[in-house]
């Protein structure tokens, strides 16, 4: 369900790994998703803008555990680099993953929902909802205006976490999640 007021909705292609994102106001494509994937569970996944810049590349390396990130031009890092950290507050609370922007500001993903280190609510991810009758909903990303700027870091960072299967709700974030609803507007960007 996509947020109303200062919020950004961003529609995930079926396959949230491969194919066009959409911003779900304007129906514009805002990036193009590509990921090959190879035998044993690894692959690549490029991410580019649709004049065919490069927002960067994640190469994913499931048998030895190490995801090497290549972003905006950064030298290349590791998953240990660019989300800072991962814990959990107890047994059956959700991963927090801890990330910074460029300039050192800390934010974190908890289930589905995205907080900055005030615990403001600032983006929510929400899965696929596979339906029998219907057509499926695809999965979203809903930012607030004011942090669309970090749009292509909360891309990759949704996307890594999508692929280790940890920490997002998966069909239980659909109508909510944590924290309650944002509003939104306008906006749109990312962190160039």
């Amino acid at each position: 369900m996509p947020c109303t007021g200062r919020c950004v909705n961003y529609a995930f292609p079926a396959d949230i790994l491969d194919g066009p994102m959409v911003d779900e106001q304007t129906g514009l494509i805002v990036y193009l998703i590509a990921t090959k994937r190879t035998f044993g569970g690894g692959g690549s996944t490029s991410v580019t803008r649709p004049d065919g810049s490069s927002v960067g590349d994640i190469r994913w390396h499931d048998l030895c555990n190490i995801t090497l990130i290549a972003f905006n031009g950064l030298a290349p890092m590791t998953e240990d680099q660019f989300m800072v950290e991962k814990r959990s507050n107890g047994l059956f609370s959700p991963y927090i993953q801890i990330w910074r922007d460029e300039s050192g500001e800390e934010f974190y993903w908890k289930g589905g929902s995205c907080y900055d280190d005030q615990g403001n609510l600032i983006a929510r991810y929400d899965t696929s909802v596979p339906h029998l009758f219907r057509k499926n909903e695809p999965a979203t990303l809903h930012i607030d205006s004011a942090y669309a700027h970090l749009l292509d870091r909360m891309l990759f960072t949704t996307l890594m976490i999508e692929w280790s299967g940890s920490g997002i709700k998966r069909g239980s974030a659909r109508g909510g999640g944590e924290g309650g609803g944002m509003s939104g507007g306008d906006g749109g960007g990312g962190d160039d």
